[in-house]
C-alpha cells in the first residue's frame, strides 16, 4: 500500500473514508488527496459553512419560523443538523476505522464546567421553580451543550493536512468582517445586517439593530449585536493573519497577509469601544511571548499599518484614545463607572450561595442587571466553584495549544501559537462583557480549542527543544520542520 498521511502521523477524523480495499480503489484512501476543499467529504464543507456564519451572519438575529426547544435563533436550527450529521458519520466510521480521538484536559473541564452548571439548577430548583426562572436556565444549558459539541466536532472532523487551509480560511473571515465593519463605520451602514435581510426569505425574520444610546457612542456591530463582540472576534483572528504574515513564502503572499492585518486592526479601532484596543493588545502580546524575534521583525510594518488605520477608519484612533484619557479621566468614563458599579450592586446576590451560585443561566440581565463582565456572571450563576472551572477550561486549551505551537510541523506551530493568541484574547474579553451572551465568541474560542487539538502533539511525539514562552523570550525558535512520527 502507498504511503499515506495516516502514515504519516495524522489521525483519521470522523467521516474519514473506509480503508483500503481489496481492489485498491482511490475513494477507499484517505490519503492526500482526500484533504478539504479538495473533498467530497460533507462534514468539513457544513464546518466551513458554519465557521463562515459566524463571521459574516448575524445569525442571533436571525429568527426561523420553526419551533424549538430554545430560541428558534439560526445557529440552533443550524448546528443540531450538524451534530446529527457528525454522529451519524461517527456511528458508521468507528467500526470501519477505529476512533484515534485523543481526549485533553479541555475535555475533562469541559465535562466538569457542563456538569456543575446542571447541578447548579438542581441544588437551586425549588427556588427556581417559584421564581419562574428554572425554564430560562435549562434554555441556557442546553445552548451550552451545544457550545460544546462544536468543539468535539472540529476536533474529530478536521485533519492535520487540513490545518493550512483552515488558517487561510480564518484570515479570509477575519479580513471580510473587517472590510464590512470599516465600511459600516465610514458610511453607517451595516452590510451583514443588510445582505442578510435581502437574502433570507420573508419567512425568516432579522432584527435591526438598535441604536446605543447608553453612552452617546455609535454603534459600528459589524454581524453581532454589540461592537465588544465584534472586536473580539477580530482579535481572535489576529494571531491566524499575523502567524500567516510571519511565514509567508512570497511578496504576494506577505503583502496579502499585510493588507489583511492593516484591516483587521483598522476595524478593531472602527468599533470605537476601548476593547478595540485592549483585545488585540491580548493577541499582541502573546505573539510576542511565542514569536519575538518575528515580531521584532514585523515592527517597520506596524509603523506603516498604523498610518494605514488613520486612512482607512479615520478619526478612529484618536475617538478610542479620548475613551482612555480624555472626559476627565478614564475612571470617571461612563462605560467605566457601569462597569466598577457591577461590583458592589452584586454583593447581595454573590453572597446568597457563594459555591453553587443561584443557577447557570438564570440571572436575567433584563429583570435584574447588565453585567459586563462574564467572570462576575459565573460567580453569581455557578458559584466560585463554577468561576473556578471557566477559568481553568480557558486555561486548558492554551495548555493544548502551547505544546501545538513546540511543533516541528510548521503549520501545525502556526495554529498552535494562532490559537493561544485566541485564546488570551477571550480570556482578556470576559473581563469586559458577558461573552457567554454572545454566541460568536463562545463558539469561535471552542472552534479555536478544537484546532488546537488536532494540531497538538500526540503522546511520544517529539517536540522542539524549545520549552515555552519563557525560553522563547530568550531568543530561542522552534527547531527545523520535520514529519511527525
Amino acid at each position: 500500500m502507498a504511503p499515506s498521511s495516516v502514515a504519516a502521523g495524522e489521525r483519521p477524523p470522523v467521516g474519514a473514508a473506509p480503508p483500503a480495499s481489496p481492489t485498491g480503489s482511490k475513494a477507499a484512501l484517505p490519503g492526500a488527496t482526500d484533504r478539504w476543499p479538495q473533498t467530497g467529504r460533507l462534514l468539513p464543507w457544513m464546518l466551513a459553512g458554519f465557521l463562515a456564519m459566524l463571521w459574516v451572519i448575524p445569525f442571533d438575529s436571525v429568527t426561523l419560523p420553526i419551533p424549538l426547544p430554545v430560541d428558534s435563533l439560526l445557529d440552533r436550527g443550524v448546528l443540531p443538523v450538524l451534530v446529527v450529521l457528525w454522529i451519524g458519520t461517527m456511528a458508521w466510521a468507528r467500526p470501519l476505522a477505529g476512533s484515534r480521538y485523543q481526549p485533553t484536559a479541555i475535555d475533562v473541564f469541559l465535562a466538569l464546567f457542563f456538569a456543575w452548571t446542571a447541578l447548579s439548577l438542581v441544588n437551586n430548583l425549588e427556588t427556581l421553580i417559584a421564581q419562574d426562572e428554572f425554564e430560562l436556565g435549562l434554555k441556557k444549558v442546553c445552548v451550552l451543550l451545544g457550545y460544546f459539541s462544536l468543539f468535539w466536532i472540529v476536533a474529530t472532523v478536521v485533519r492535520r493536512s487540513e490545518l493550512q487551509h483552515w488558517c487561510l480560511l480564518f484570515v479570509i473571515l477575519a479580513t471580510v468582517l473587517a472590510i464590512g465593519v470599516i465600511y459600516e463605520f465610514r458610511t453607517g451602514t451595516n452590510v451583514f445586517f443588510n445582505w442578510t435581510n435581502d437574502v433570507l426569505p420573508n419567512s425568516i425574520s432579522v432584527a435591526p439593530v438598535p441604536p446605543d444610546p447608553l453612552f452617546g457612542r455609535e454603534l459600528v456591530s459589524g454581524p453581532t449585536e454589540h461592537a465588544i463582540a465584534t472586536s473580539a472576534m477580530l482579535a481572535m483572528g489576529l494571531g491566524f493573519v499575523l502567524t500567516g504574515l510571519m511565514q509567508a513564502p512570497t511578496p504576494l503572499r506577505k503583502l496579502f497577509y499585510a493588507i489583511s492585518a492593516a484591516l483587521v486592526l483598522a476595524a478593531c479601532f472602527a468599533t470605537v469601544r476601548k476593547t478595540g484596543i485592549v483585545a488585540p493588545a491580548a493577541a499582541l502580546i502573546a505573539l510576542c511571548v511565542y514569536r519575538p524575534r518575528a515580531m521584532v521583525r514585523l515592527l517597520p510594518l506596524g509603523l506603516v499599518i498604523v498610518i494605514a488605520i488613520q486612512g482607512l477608519a479615520p478619526g478612529a484612533m484618536v475617538r478610542v484614545k479620548a475613551q482612555f484619557v480624555g472626559g476627565g479621566g478614564f475612571w470617571e468614563q461612563k462605560s467605566v463607572e457601569g462597569r466598577t458599579e457591577d461590583y458592589a450592586a452584586i454583593k447581595p446576590d454573590r453572597a446568597k450561595n457563594l459555591r453553587w451560585g443561584r443557577g447557570h443561566g438564570t440571572y436575567d440581565a433584563v429583570k435584574y442587571r447588565f453585567l459586563d463582565n462574564e467572570y462576575l456572571g459565573r460567580i453569581i450563576e455557578t458559584g466560585v466553584v463554577g468561576l473556578v472551572v471557566y477559568l481553568l477550561l480557558i486555561l486548558a486549551v492554551i495548555r493544548v495549544a502551547h505544546r501545538a505551537s513546540r511543533s516541528k510541523d510548521p503549520v501545525r506551530a502556526r495554529v498552535g501559537v494562532a490559537c493561544v493568541a485566541g485564546a488570551v484574547v477571550y480570556l482578556v474579553t470576559n473581563f469586559v462583557f458577558d461573552a457567554l451572551s454572545f454566541a460568536q465568541a463562545p463558539y469561535l474560542f471552542l472552534f479555536l480549542a478544537g484546532l488546537a487539538v488536532v494540531a497538538a502533539p500526540r503522546r511520544g511525539e517529539q517536540l522542539t527543544e524549545w520549552s515555552g514562552p519563557v525560553a522563547a523570550l530568550r531568543g530561542a525558535t522552534p527547531g527545523p520542520a520535520r514529519a511527525a512520527p
